[in-house]
């Protein structure tokens, strides 16, 4: 049987359908193979600069790859040669490695690789970090001894390994506040006539976060002045010696007492009246009460107790007696 004209055209239009449609499929195939995962920017974060990470932190990758050939895992490494697996999100675009650890000051490379459903893997280009857990370390100058005047105390961080970020600190009477203002000088006032026990509380944080537990200095500072001191001698006509007696009360909650002057004023003696007194002059220094003051005259005599505490604030008792020796 002979084959018509028309059904060898068939034969031949058929034949070519599939000689394109394999040659098509073997083009497709060869793309496909040539087709390898781009990996993006390697991304530390977390808490991360350009040089330091902390600990855990976060890692991730965009991947660029054919819709043809799915990924089919990711891997990360900290080291550049060994892999732990990673996970892959966003319908096949990003490689994620949550909580990874690391130790202090250990030097990490940093990197991200895919692979696809033919096995074609592509890896990113690795970022160098060095890992930073230690908290940041603060001083301060804050005086150990009773201050007489307001006290500026300067705080000092210091960090070795990502830096110093920010230093926050807090005042009260209590230490018990949380250190919320940011600044390295601090401000430590009392009122006039007052006695004042501040704390200065205060902690530093590094560039990737790690913070200070919180430190405290105690400042103390005294603006009041001993109180409830006598000073007591005789009054008109006397003999030599003069006996004194005093006390110099107390300083409160203060700096505690400190020098102790008994101090004697010398008159004129006229018609037994007193008159054109000198300065006082210290006669004793811490002197034990009573005092036994031997005296010519005739001359009038006044006596004052200068009582100083620990940073210089003085309380002076007097009397309006006038000792007359003839």
């Amino acid at each position: 049987m002979r084959a018509t004209k028309d059904s060898c055209r068939s034969i031949r239009s058929v034949f070519r359908t599939g000689v394109l449609s394999a040659a098509i499929g073997a083009m497709s195939a060869a793309t496909a193979v040539a087709v390898t995962p781009v990996i993006g920017p390697v991304n530390p974060s977390n808490q991360a600069t350009s040089t330091h990470v902390d600990s855990p932190f976060d890692l991730s990758a965009t991947i660029t790859n054919s819709s043809a050939t799915p990924i089919t895992g990711c891997e990360h490494t900290e080291d550049g040669s060994s892999w732990s697996p990673g996970v892959v999100v966003s319908s096949g675009t990003l490689c994620f490695a949550f909580g990874v650890s690391c130790t202090d000051t250990q030097s990490l490379t940093l990197n991200i690789r895919a692979t696809n459903s033919l096995g074609e893997t592509g890896t990113g280009s690795a970022v160098s970090r060095t890992c930073d857990t230690q908290a940041p370390s603060t001083t301060d100058n804050a005086p150990a001894a009773w201050q007489a005047n307001d006290v500026t105390v300067t705080l000092s961080p210091s960090d070795t390994g990502s830096g110093v970020a920010f230093t926050q600190y807090c005042v009260d009477t209590t230490n018990s506040c949380t250190p919320n203002i940011g600044g390295t000088s601090v401000s430590v006032t009392c009122g006039v006539g007052s006695v004042c026990q501040k704390y200065v509380r205060y902690r530093s944080f590094d560039n990737v976060n790690n913070a200070e537990s919180v430190k405290s200095a105690l400042v103390r500072i005294d603006k009041q002045a001993p109180s409830g001191g006598s000073i007591s001698y005789p009054n008109g006509n006397t003999s030599s010696p003069i006996s004194v007696s005093f006390s110099e009360g107390s300083d409160g909650g203060g700096s505690g007492i400190g020098t102790r002057l008994l101090q004697r004023s010398q008159g004129t003696l006229q018609g037994n009246k007193c008159k054109n007194y000198g300065a006082f002059a210290t006669i004793a220094t811490d002197p034990t009460s009573p005092y036994s003051d031997s005296v010519s005259g005739p001359a009038c005599y006044k006596y004052q107790y200068d009582v100083a505490d620990q940073v210089g604030n003085h309380a002076v008792y007097t009397s309006s007696s006038e000792a007359k020796i003839h």
